[in-house]
């Protein structure tokens, strides 16, 4: 949660009557704070909306709709704020991020357009220059410089991936990141320390995890009554995937969470389930007035018309300014025992064929030639981005 606010914007997001607006600010400290018709900011830790989830990493999108400014924005990196009239000409701006404009459409003098934030360069292959065994940090410090993305840096433990020879006289340590993206290493990592990973409003690529916040939104600032589950979810297990041969689990109850981190050991992931395991909530999903304070990952209290408090775990969020603001808040967890979670085989097999898939349907369509070109953006409709390794190119 965004704390650096003064009294004054605090008492005029509790007031009635509230006004907002918006800001641009370019990498050239141009300022863009009018023309704004609409903003939507999409930001989850799930990209599944019926489970609780560790271990993932998911960019933050933005959608713009505007007058079309003079300033060029597209393929341009900006920060997006937030803000609300503490008075009658002093608006107080609240930053929400960094974002990468893509190609907009512009019809009649407005302009739309959708970015997204510093997640999605994290998507091309990890190709690791360390030797393994090394430290953790010395992984992230790695993606770090190979991305430009600055990330937080985790605390020291060794990663030692062995491999055996088949008579057992030979033991050696391979890359374990190997045909993995930075995102999906950095997920990884996340799940070791049961957190996900999300870009911070500075820009930053942090760890983070479900912290409980002395925030209530109560129920004449709800848009609607709760949307709650019958069921409560407890966090009674986590199952880990270590490899295709090894599935570890920590607690035995009904309901819990699936993780693939080959990190773990029992022991760490004992440590882990008793750090996590007083977890408790209602899935749920509720709309109020708007707060651009909150972030992924807040705990806060939900009152209903009947004067229940319910703790609401932030796992996606929509937040949608048109002048005036209004939020939408979700919370996951399947209440019943789930699916197992893939392998890493499984995974790097459903990740080939999803590929495959694109290139198929554009064969189907187009003439296509593909050649190698490292990480690249997706500058016009010609080319399209498979895996930030290989381009597409349409040929008309």
């Amino acid at each position: 949660m965004y704390t650096n606010v003064s009294t004054e914007c605090i008492n005029a997001l509790n007031a009635d009557g509230r006004r907002f607006g918006a800001k641009i600010t370019l990498s050239d400290k141009t300022e863009i704070t009018d023309g704004f018709y609409s903003i939507d900011i999409t930001s989850s830790a799930n990209n599944d909306t019926e489970k609780m989830q560790l271990g993932t990493a998911i960019a933050t999108q933005v959608t713009v709709n505007m007058e079309e400014p003079t300033s060029v924005i597209y393929n341009k990196e900006f920060l997006l704020s937030l803000g609300i009239y503490i008075d009658d000409t002093t608006i107080e701006y609240v930053p929400m991020g960094y974002f990468k404009a893509q190609k907009p459409t512009v019809q009649a003098g407005k302009m739309t357009f959708t970015a997204l934030d510093r997640m999605a360069r994290l998507n091309g292959n990890y190709s690791s220059l360390l030797s393994y065994p090394c430290d953790i940090a010395d992984v992230v410090k790695e993606i770090q410089t190979m991305t430009g993305v600055p990330i937080e840096i985790p605390g020291h433990m060794v990663i030692n991936k062995r491999v055996e020879s088949d008579d057992g006289t030979t033991i050696t340590y391979c890359n374990p990141f190997e045909g993995y993206t930075y995102k999906e290493t950095l997920a990884i990592i996340a799940s070791y320390y049961g957190r996900f990973v999300t870009v911070d409003r500075t820009g930053k690529v942090v760890f983070r995890d479900y912290r409980s916040r002395d925030y209530q939104i109560t129920a004449d600032r709800s848009l609607e009554d709760i949307s709650v589950s019958n069921e409560i979810f407890n966090l009674g297990y986590i199952k880990c995937t270590v490899d295709n041969d090894l599935v570890l689990k920590s607690g035995n109850g009904a309901t819990g969470v699936t993780i693939s981190c080959f990190m773990h050991t029992q022991d760490t992931l004992d440590s882990l389930y008793n750090s996590l395991k007083g977890l408790s909530y209602y899935p749920a999903s509720v709309s109020f007035l708007g707060d651009f304070r909150l972030d992924i990952g807040d705990m806060v209290t939900v009152i209903t018309l009947d004067g229940t408090g319910i703790i609401l775990p932030i796992m996606g969020m929509n937040i949608e300014f048109d002048g005036g603001l209004t939020s939408r808040i979700y919370s996951y967890g399947e209440t019943s025992e789930t699916a197992e979670q893939q392998s890493p085989t499984e995974k790097a097999i459903s990740r080939l064929y999803q590929q495959l898939a694109v290139v198929e349907n554009l064969i189907a369509t187009k003439s296509v030639t593909i050649g190698q070109v490292g990480t690249t953006n997706l500058l016009d409709d010609s080319l399209t981005l498979i895996n930030d390794d290989y381009t597409i190119e349409i040929i008309e």
